[in-house]
């Protein structure tokens, strides 16, 4: 009956255009969806897998100077961790002190065989004393190059203090030399990924643009369709009325179950809400809830002018 009274007015004719209009837009949406891609270039490959995950590879050149930048940045990482000046500047100390003696103990031969030569070895030699010995004086020659040696050492000290503080800054510069070089090698996949969603993007706001055209005329036709709808929504108000009446659950409040009808779906008073009243409906109903009829009599349930669901009650009772 309802096809009926639609078919003598000509109110299906939006629906018709719309359906043909949606039918149109679905030919094109599956090209306007954001799809699985794999992009290759120079740096690598990128994809956006069916699973919804972003996959990277860097080329075999990069991945390997990432590694090897990453794992030496590591090593000197650890290296740095476990360096202690003050045990670096003892060794190098130690170190450079015993290959001075040799010739510290040269020098002191030749200082004796000079004394002896000048009739002098009968003066005290203090070695690296600085003050007159119990059994006599020091000599003046011996005490110069004692406090001379004195001096080396000390001088040896200081630059071993400071090449053991540059080794350790060495270590430092060049971990963190090497870790940026790793980490800007790393930002290639974050731009491969870049890339790839870029492309993607573009190639999916191409299908929108094409799909927009492909539609444009059923949308026009829908809108003329649905024009000449309104345009007998009086007419269709005042017949139609008995047969179809709105029933949206989000046009009603304070719902309550009072009943159930034979067909099994139950039977409610509501108040109209806000939204009803704006469009002129008021009062106390009775009734049944469009979305539950739609689950059991979807031939009985229609989108009204207002795009809220309406019942054919005549179907529903019928049931």
């Amino acid at each position: 009956m309802g096809k009926l009274v639609s078919g003598i007015l000509g109110m299906d004719s939006g629906a018709r255009a719309g359906q043909q209009a949606a039918q149109a837009g679905e030919r094109f949406a599956k090209d306007v969806y954001f799809k699985p891609y794999t992009l290759t270039s120079g740096f690598g490959a990128t994809q956006y897998t069916p699973t919804g995950t972003y996959e990277s590879q860097l080329a075999s050149p990069f991945y390997n100077a990432q590694i090897a930048a990453l794992g030496g940045a590591t090593n000197l990482l650890g290296g740095l961790a476990g360096f202690n000046p003050q045990a670096r500047q003892a060794d190098i100390y130690q170190q450079q002190a015993a290959l001075l003696q040799p010739e510290f103990q040269a020098q002191n031969i030749a200082m004796q065989e000079q004394m002896f030569g000048s009739g002098r070895l009968g003066l005290k030699l203090a070695g690296a004393g600085v003050g007159a010995g119990a059994g006599g004086a020091v000599s003046p020659d011996a005490y110069g190059l004692a406090r001379a040696q004195q001096q080396t050492l000390a001088d040896l000290a200081v630059k071993s203090r400071e090449q053991a503080l540059q080794e350790g800054a060495t270590l430092a510069d060049m971990s963190t030399t090497l870790l940026g070089q790793g980490i800007g090698i790393a930002e290639l996949e974050a731009t491969l990924i870049k890339l790839g969603v870029d492309a993607e993007s573009a190639r999916a706001a191409a299908a929108a643009a094409a799909g927009q055209v492909g539609t444009g005329g059923y949308q026009t036709m829908a809108q003329a369709g649905m024009n000449q709808d309104k345009a007998m929504g009086s007419l269709f108000g005042s017949i139609g009325s008995a047969l179809i009446s709105k029933s949206d659950k989000h046009l009603k409040k304070n719902i309550k179950v009072v009943g159930k009808l034979n067909n099994g779906l139950n039977l409610y008073t509501w108040e109209w809400n806000n939204k009803a009243k704006a469009l002129g409906v008021n009062g106390i109903e009775i009734g049944v809830i469009a979305q539950e009829v739609q689950q059991v009599i979807p031939k009985a349930v229609v989108k009204d002018n207002d795009g809220y669901l309406a019942v054919n009650y005549t179907m529903v009772l019928g049931y």
